[in-house]
């Protein structure tokens, strides 16, 4: 902003400030009778001079004085005054509803509650599992004893020692050659007791044989009442024995787990027990799984 004095060199008791607003080459555009001056009608030869009036002095900040916002300012000369005039007051007046935190931390505050998206409490033990508690505070489950499980007894969770099943095998073999007396008929073969607890994988061959001729067999493994395999087997003359392997497993057996044997074709056939000369040629054997 430039402001210009005119006065006559011969009378400078009267002058007249002027505020330039615009310069294209010598012509100035100018306004008139600034600065409480009056406007003068002036005659060739009079001087035109750049000094600074009172209107650019108090344009300059006072000391004690506010910046109006309208300049950049906040209107104030304390802080508390200042939030005021700028509508800092209180995060209401900040629209509460979408203030958005990008960083720092939140210290001093009451924990907040699982409706507000915490926990509900202050700390938690170290390396435990955190579990819900609906809409109350959540709650954990310590480590405890090395080597526990976390495990559910159906109502909470809880930190327990595992439980194993051993899978200790059952094995048994026959101890002489059984008859299958008459065909069509079943006869059992090696079996074993194990028990109505638990469930049971159980596998065994038996060893077929017919001393009058080719036969055929027809074997299963069951407990007397769930078959859990069968098979189908021929020998090609009489006094050629052959094998046939089942296995599978069951669910708490109503009885004793075997191999039974039917010879199809000829009467008084044989479920052999040492063709080998090992004398484990029909031998079941199950581990209990479960």
């Amino acid at each position: 902003m430039l402001y210009l004095t005119i006065y006559d060199f011969n009378n400078q008791s009267v002058k007249e400030i002027v505020k330039v607003t615009a310069r294209s080459t010598d012509t100035l555009t100018v306004v008139r009778a600034q600065d409480g001056t009056t406007a003068v009608a002036w005659t060739a030869g009079v001087f035109l001079e750049a000094r600074i009036p009172k209107v650019v002095l108090e344009s300059f900040l006072q000391s004690g004085t506010p910046v109006a916002i309208a300049d950049g300012g906040t209107a104030s000369t304390t802080a508390a005054a200042a939030r005021t005039a700028l509508g800092l007051g209180t995060i209401a007046t900040q629209a509460a509803n979408s203030v958005a935190i990008t960083g720092g931390s939140i210290t001093g505050i009451t924990d907040l509650v699982v409706a507000d998206g915490g926990t509900g409490v202050s700390t938690h033990t170290a390396n435990a599992v955190l579990i819900g508690n609906g809409a109350g505070n959540i709650t954990s489950v310590a480590p405890s004893t090395s080597g526990n499980v976390l495990t559910s007894n159906g109502t909470v969770w809880q930190s327990t020692a595992p439980t194993y099943v051993a899978a200790t095998p059952i094995t048994n073999s026959l101890s002489g050659d059984v008859t299958l007396v008459t065909a069509g008929t079943y006869y059992d073969g090696p079996s074993i007791a194990q028990g109505s607890t638990g469930t049971w994988f159980v596998s065994g061959t038996v060893v077929c044989d017919d001393s009058v001729g080719a036969g055929r067999f027809k074997a299963k493994l069951w407990d007397g009442t769930t078959i859990i395999a069968s098979g189908y087997l021929t020998v090609a003359g009489a006094s050629q024995p052959a094998s046939m392997s089942l296995s599978g497993y069951l669910a708490s057996p109503a009885a004793n787990l075997r191999i039974s044997v039917s010879g199809v074709t000829n009467n008084n056939a044989l479920i052999r027990f040492n063709s080998s000369g090992n004398s484990k040629d029909s031998t079941i054997s199950a581990y209990r799984i479960a």
